[in-house]
């Protein structure tokens, strides 16, 4: 699992690289119980108005990406997202939806309808 979460990870900050957005990992969470909880990273500006956390898909799980609340989702990611593939990450921020500042829109980013 550990080997899955680094190469998911350095995929993401080679998509961050090459199609400009900000990605930060680890994510670190203070829930309202007080724990600490650790996410594989944070991508900005895609999905809730704060983001998108990502953290490993496990065996079993049915859904993929759900709201924490209604400014931060997160993104349950497994093998397909554990090498760069330009055109999955693009279609999967696509999917997410961009909820950056306007001026900040990647150039490769659908404009909003």
């Amino acid at each position: 699992m550990a080997e899955l979460s680094e190469r998911i990870i350095a995929a993401w900050h080679q998509a961050a690289a090459d199609l400009n957005f900000t990605f930060t990992s680890p994510w670190h969470v203070l829930t309202l119980d007080h724990r600490r909880v650790t996410y594989l990273g944070r991508v900005h500006g895609f999905g809730g108005t704060q983001g998108t956390l990502i953290r490993l898909l496990h065996l079993g799980e049915l859904s993929v990406y759900e709201e924490f609340d209604r400014d931060l989702h997160v993104a349950k990611l497994g093998e397909r997202h554990a090498s760069y593939d330009r055109l999955v990450f693009r279609g999967t921020l696509i999917e997410w939806g961009y909820s950056g500042p306007p001026s900040q829109r990647p150039t490769w980013m659908p404009a909003p309808r």
